[in-house]
């Protein structure tokens, strides 16, 4: 769940931002911060899978559960943020 409030923030942040890197930059930083510790802030389903592949076939099987989890977060998380966003932005 913290994965795909995480990915909510950054892509709030992304569209509010009107194209000024530093509020994209601050979003990506809240959004780690906020979930790092436990999830360890992959905030993207590419990062997911190489973290996944980077752990080795030995780890593979108690790990793929987990990708799935944290891509389905992360797709939860990007619309909802897309639809704060909508909400909000017009």
């Amino acid at each position: 769940m913290l994965e795909g409030v995480a990915t909510a923030i950054l892509f709030i942040a992304i569209n509010f931002s009107a194209g000024n890197i530093l509020i994209v930059a601050m979003g990506i930083l809240t959004a780690s911060v906020f979930s790092g510790k436990l999830t360890g802030a992959h905030l993207n389903p590419t990062l997911t899978l190489a973290v996944l592949i980077c752990e080795g076939f030995d780890k593979m099987t108690v790990n793929l559960k987990l990708t799935f989890v944290m891509i389905f977060s992360q797709i939860i998380g990007g619309f909802a943020g897309s639809y704060f966003s909508l909400l909000f932005l017009g």
